[in-house]
């Protein structure tokens, strides 16, 4: 509408003047969408929307007559307007919000204009002409069941239910001047808001329902101010060099839309609650301001135990009377999908007037002792506001045990492995202490004594702890360590005793040599001594049995057999074994037999047999 054609028919406050724009709404709480409004263009008021920065400006309707008025359904999916279409009546109108579906309210014929929706979506209070004066009306969202609440006021204009929906604010004749006034929606409780001189309009709740915006000519100008629900505190919030008209509170609370005269056009101007920070965002709006609500959901926390199905509830943050579809999918977090839960993604529908939905994750089982994980849940639509939340699957597994087990080294090496394992593997980094003592092993003269703190990064079974080994001269048998496992953090302890045994490399070799000797006389026996050696001395003494074997030589015969177990001192490297041989009157040139070593004791064998020969003395010993 043209401001020419509002500023008259706002002085003109009569019957006649039934299209005055003060339509007036109630900002529901949720998420700041569009803003719609009516612009004079053609020769006739149409509907547009914008965002709430003057872009992306679309024009809702394109009838004969006039289309005005309009105000969000709360579910912010369609508009109920008032239309002159009809040419020698004024009625109210649905549609979607692409201006699609228009359906006829009221009519044809009458005057009712003005509507505003009941919070929940399921009425629309509207103004409707009785006579010479005027009248509140509500009606179901379909247009049936039309009811009058009030009396027939000389005039009344802008009726706005509040977000709770206990009461509806209007502006309505007292004496010469409009007023703000409240009404329960059933028409009782009657209380005037303002009472100060100068027409008092428009009013429009905030979300929270505490407080109103209202346009005001107290002082001469049409300006804008705010009070409390109850009329208190009443307070100036613009203060101009022209008029500023119809405010209109953003969803989420924080800012006030309104019209400012702008030569032949309005302009719309945002500012925050208290009037501070006033911005154009747009110089081709024209009258009316209305904010679209997104509605805004919830998602409640919930945990689970794996293996079992997390419920997710969805929550609408204020019930509507149309039904209200979402879109519900597990996304992202810690969790795995397909290995800790399985990827969901459904549609679910608010039924009307119901706040909750919900959803069923299913949560698979594992072995694996891990952290609590998180599933993350995201919900989207159309005509919501997109929210998360997460899931968090509790574990059950147990941790895992932890052991260490035996091992054998070399002390020719620079270190034992000491190898630690875990029974199954976890997604929790597992710590435990190995610690080196006991044993017959010296710690410092075998090896290092060692104290380790060992991490096992997640989901590895298995890790090698070092203890360096001291390698000495000293021929000396095998030596043994223990690891002891302590201190376990997310496991247990299983075996936790282990044997580290050092094998030897110092010991000897133990060989015997050959000798000759010749025979004398027939009944003479004559010694051969055989000597038994080491390849280096030792700390411990060597033992080690040795026997005579037949070869051309016999026992008994030509030689005394023998067996027995010979030793080495400590730090010596030989010993003898003397042998008795004789003549057997044979002439024979020469004769041998062995002497086998066997089970040595701190030595290995690397000669184990020595041989004796016999050389004959037949021809050059005598009798």
């Amino acid at each position: 509408m043209s401001l020419l054609r509002y500023a008259t028919a706002l002085v003109v406050v009569t019957a006649a003047a039934l299209v005055v724009p003060g339509v007036a709404d109630a900002t529901l709480p949720g998420a700041n969408g569009r803003i719609a409004f009516s612009v004079f263009s053609g020769g006739s008021d149409e509907i547009f929307s914008m965002n709430p920065d003057g872009s992306d400006e679309r024009q809702i309707t394109n009838t004969t007559g006039d289309n005005f008025d309009p105000d969000w359904s709360p579910s912010g999916a369609r508009f109920v307007f008032t239309s002159t279409r009809d040419v020698t009546s004024t009625n109210l109108f649905t549609m979607n919000a692409d201006g699609s579906n228009q359906v006829r309210l009221t009519g044809p014929g009458g005057a009712n204009l003005e509507p505003s929706w009941s919070p929940d979506g399921s009425k629309i209070v509207y103004v409707t002409a009785v006579g010479t004066g005027r009248a509140l009306m509500t009606m179901n969202a379909d247009g049936s069941n039309k009811s009058q609440i009030s009396g027939v006021f000389p005039f009344a204009s802008a009726p706005a239910w509040s977000p709770n929906g206990t009461s509806i604010a209007f502006a309505m004749l007292s004496g010469t001047n409009l007023d703000v006034y409240r009404i329960n929606p059933n028409g009782t409780g009657l209380t005037r808001l303002t009472t100060a001189a100068g027409n008092d309009d428009s009013p429009t709740w905030s979300p929270d329902g505490t407080k109103l915006a209202f346009t005001t000519l107290r002082e001469g100008q049409s300006k804008i101010y705010s009070m409390n629900a109850d009329g208190s505190a009443q307070t100036r919030l613009t203060n101009n060099s022209v008029p500023d008209y119809r405010p209109a509170w953003s969803p989420d609370g924080k800012k006030i839309a309104f019209n400012r005269a702008g030569g032949s056009v309005w302009d719309m101007y945002v500012m925050n609650t208290d009037g501070s920070a006033q911005t154009k965002v747009s110089d081709t709006a024209g009258t009316g301001a209305a904010w679209q609500s997104i509605p805004t959901v919830s998602v409640t926390g919930v945990s689970a135990v794996e293996g079992t199905s997390a419920t997710v509830t969805v929550q609408l943050a204020r019930p509507l009377a149309e039904p209200l579809t979402v879109t519900i999918a597990t996304n992202g977090g810690s969790a795995t999908s397909g290995a800790d839960y399985q990827a969901t993604s459904v549609t679910r529908t608010f039924a009307p007037q119901s706040t909750t939905v919900t959803v069923p994750i299913p949560l698979l089982e594992d072995t694996i002792d891990e952290q609590n994980e998180t599933i993350g849940i995201s919900v989207s639509g159309a005509l919501i506001a997109p929210a998360s939340g997460s899931v968090t699957i509790v574990d059950n597994d147990p941790p895992p045990a932890v052991s260490v087990t035996d091992n054998t080294a070399s002390e020719v090496l620079s270190s034992a492995s000491v190898i630690l394992k875990l029974v199954r593997p976890s997604s929790r980094p597992v710590t435990v202490t190995a610690t080196t003592g006991g044993g017959t092993a010296t710690p410092g003269t075998d090896y290092q004594p060692t104290q380790v703190s060992w991490t096992f990064p997640p989901l590895t079974t298995s890790a090698v702890v070092f203890v360096p080994l001291v390698n000495d001269s000293a021929a000396e048998p095998d030596e043994t360590f223990g690891v002891t496992l302590s201190d376990p953090v997310n496991a247990t302890i299983g075996d936790g005793s282990g044997t580290i045994t050092i094998t030897d490399d110092d010991t000897p070799s133990i060989s015997i040599g050959n000798v000759t000797v010749t025979e004398v006389s027939p009944g003479v026996f004559e010694t051969a001594t055989v000597f038994v050696g080491l390849s280096h001395p030792t700390n411990q003494p060597v033992t080690v049995d040795y026997a005579t074997a037949d070869d051309t030589a016999t026992g008994g015969v030509d030689y005394v057999r023998s067996r027995g177990r010979l030793t080495i001192p400590a730090g010596q490297t030989s010993t003898s074994i003397p042998l008795q041989v004789t003549s057997d009157g044979d002439a024979i040139t020469s004769e041998r037999f062995f002497v086998n070593l066997s089970d040595a004791v701190g030595a290995t064998l690397s000669g184990p047999q020595g041989r004796v020969t016999i050389v004959d003395c037949t021809t050059t010993c005598t009798a």
